[in-house]
């Protein structure tokens, strides 16, 4: 959403590391209460925003 949202804002560090840290806490949330298909999917999307958050 925040792409959508404000594109220009999307490459600042501390949108990053808020994307990070929801995508890790729905990781969470799916842990607990989903079948596999949306564990993958925020597993993959918290890896790519920790990334991002390392080389950014």
């Amino acid at each position: 959403m925040c792409v959508l949202a404000a594109p220009a804002l999307a490459a600042l560090p501390a949108v990053v590391a808020l994307n990070a840290a929801v995508s890790l806490a729905l990781l969470v949330l799916a842990v607990r209460a989903f079948p596999p298909p949306p564990i993958v999917t925020m597993l993959v999307a918290t890896a790519c925003f920790g990334a991002a958050l390392v080389v950014g």
